[in-house]
């Protein structure tokens, strides 16, 4: 820790992401595990894809993690990290180009593909990217969401191995969530002196209601934890219990702000609330333009966006400026442009951006209904001179309830359009409602959208958590394993259940055969069954069974366990050979000939083995280096 360094007024940080300095290194924590596996990959490969959800803290952890870490590391060589890219780029490569040892960390890279597409002419990455790749000594790591993952085709007819070395980054576990909990006072209280204690039933009270899923009203998962809303929901803890002198973070105080849910409404809603309704419709129009309908935010000038809002420049500036100091939006690096403050921001702001729209669409319509109420009693004073303002009256009324239909199939069409990367299913479902109400160009193109993003065709019930699928060669059939070792057997076109088995312990392979006649279902408990068409079970046993395959022919089984591989007959189940290891077998493979049997393995010095034997001889042929194996279908590549 160094001394010099003043402690900042809160530990936590907010929806602020971490940044690359010496204070935010100091105060983040619960990501060391992900740090060094990215630092090691970054160290070792020339090219390192990082991908994930968004919000689970990917730029936080290069920034603060990452980048600080390769620093120590590498003594003289250069990093650098870019993250900006509604502007130049250039200066990040040149500064890495001629380094005789660097790094190049391009964070955020899905905007890239939003400011500049696919163009792959001199001056863009697509160009310039796969030459410091070749010229250089430059290793580079590029992180986006997980959404634009497919994006990076673009590099494959230049960069062909663009996917080879992927890194998937989960969201917190609670163990990593309790440390970003605890680690910041700490460190706070190391700098200040100040004594600051965290109540336990708090930290456990925080992890329940921050769970991926719960703050959105969605199924959640209890271990996985939003790292935005921990930190906002930390922050405003914190502020809190400062604000009245408190020397102890105290769960009542979550419970009496409403709890994480109600915090992270109402950081948008407050902040929202304070514009007056001319400065919230100005809001309405300018975020139209700064999320784009995929729900990627996507920075403007002020002067642009004053022009898309049709309001004077001067009266955005004073929008912005109230939206800046809330923390909902923010400048780009200092400049005239704006974007969301974070990408948690952009659905709440796209929820509450539609809502402003059909609470106008109301407000209009109310006013329609209550002109058409006048007229209304007018003519009934005056009913025989007024017949045709009557009449007039019945078909604004029609018109006012046609609007009213019109605002329904909008406000549902919109919220498809909002849940359609998060849940699709449901966004088809509003879709549907959307056109029963209103057959209309606009929810036609909705209920397309959410038709071509609806993936869910079958759901098959495991009855426990699933540990092994596979497909039977015709794609007919599904075979699913659970960790309660049941084996299920269904047909993929009604979904019913055609077979059922159980093994001991959990399911650790269960495959069909190639010739789709045979199933074979292994368990951790020791022993494989070989269940063919006929009814017939042809138990196979071998102790601390963790793998069991096909050969391509069908006519063998190859299992492994302990430290020992395993051949069989499958017509009979007769043991026909066994080779011995060094280690703990994780893997085997039989190559589609017939000849080979590839084992991956761990000595008891850590290391991982992949090793090969010649079937007919039991001889080994090579000990290579590796953790999993597969044979090319060919069988000449391991």
């Amino acid at each position: 820790m160094s001394v010099g360094v003043a402690a900042p007024a809160s530990p936590y940080k907010g929806l602020a992401a971490f940044g690359d300095s010496e204070l935010d290194a100091l105060f983040f924590f619960g990501r060391e595990r992900e740090r060094e596996v990215i630092v090691a990959n970054l160290l070792a490969s020339r090219l390192t894809v990082l991908y994930g959800e968004s919000g689970v803290g990917k730029s936080s952890l290069l920034a603060a993690g990452v980048a600080r870490e390769l620093r120590a590391r590498t003594r003289g060589a250069v990093v650098a990290l870019h993250d900006r890219w509604s502007g130049p780029f250039a200066d990040a490569l040149e500064l890495v180009r001629g380094a005789e040892e660097g790094y190049l960390i391009l964070d955020q890279f899905e905007e890239y593909f939003l400011y500049f597409g696919d163009d792959d002419r001199p001056g863009t990455l697509l160009h310039d990217l796969p030459l410091l790749l070749e010229e250089s000594r430059v290793n580079v790591l590029v992180s986006l969401r997980e959404d634009a993952l497919a994006q990076l085709d673009a590099f494959k007819a230049r960069i062909p191995s663009v996917f080879a070395n992927q890194i998937r980054l989960e969201h917190l576990d609670r163990e990593s969530a309790r440390a970003a909990i605890v680690g910041p006072v700490q460190r706070w209280s190391e700098l200040t002196g100040e004594h600051v204690q965290i109540e336990p039933a708090l930290v456990d009270g925080v992890l329940d209601e921050v769970a991926a899923g719960r703050v959105e009203g969605r199924p959640h998962e209890r271990d996985r934890i939003e790292a935005p809303y921990l930190q906002l929901v930390l922050e405003r803890i914190w502020e809190t219990e400062r604000a009245e002198a408190s020397g102890v973070l105290r769960v009542a105080t979550l419970e009496s702000l409403g709890g994480a849910a109600t915090i992270v409404r109402e950081h948008l809603r407050g902040a929202l609330a304070s514009l007056t309704p001319g400065e919230q419709d100005v809001a309405a129009d300018m975020f139209e333009h700064l999320v784009t309908p995929s729900g990627t935010k996507i920075a403007h000038r002020a002067q642009d966006l004053a022009q898309y809002a049709d309001v004077p420049e001067p009266t955005l500036l004073q929008v912005l400026g109230k939206l800046t100091r809330e923390r909902i939006v923010h400048s780009v690096d200092g400049s005239d442009r704006y974007e969301i403050f974070h990408d948690v921001l952009t659905e709440p702001i796209q929820t509450w951006r539609q809502n402003r729209r059909l609470e106008r669409e109301r407000i209009e319509s109310s006013r329609r209904q209550r002109r058409l109420a006048a007229l209304a009693l007018f003519s009934a004073v005056a009913l025989a001179i007024v017949t045709a303002i009557a009449l007039f009256a019945l078909a604004q009324r029609s018109h006012a309830r046609a609007q009213a239909r019109h605002a329904r199939a909008g406000e549902l069409a919109a919220t498809a359009l909002a849940d359609l990367n998060r849940d699709p299913v449901r966004s088809l479902q509003r879709a549907l409602s959307a056109a029963r109400i209103e057959r209309s160009s606009r929810v036609a193109d909705v209920l397309r959208t959410a038709l071509l993003e609806s993936h869910l065709r079958l759901v098959l019930a495991a009855g426990g958590a699933v540990s092994a699928v596979s497909f039977s060669r015709d794609s007919r059939r599904a075979l699913v394993g659970a960790a309660d070792g049941r084996v299920s057997v269904y047909d993929v076109k009604s979904g019913r259940r055609t077979l059922s088995l159980r093994v001991a312990g959990r399911v650790a392979a269960a495959s069909f055969s190639p010739d789709g006649h045979t199933v074979l279902a292994a368990g951790k408990g020791g022993r494989a069954l070989l269940v063919p068409d006929t009814g017939d079970r042809i138990v196979l046993r071998h102790p601390h069974l963790a793998d069991a395959s096909f050969g391509d022919g069908g006519h063998e089984v190859v299992t492994a366990g302990g430290s020992s591989v395993r051949l069989w007959n499958v017509t009979d189940g007769r043991l026909l050979q066994t080779f011995a290891l060094g280690g703990d077998v994780s893997q085997v493979a039989l190559s589609p000939t017939g000849d080979r049997i590839a084992a991956a393995w761990s000595g008891p010095s850590g290391v991982n083995h992949v090793d090969l034997f010649n079937v007919q001889s039991g001889n080994p042929l090579a000990d290579l280096r590796g953790t999993t194996t597969s044979f090319s279908p060919d069988g000449r590549l391991v």
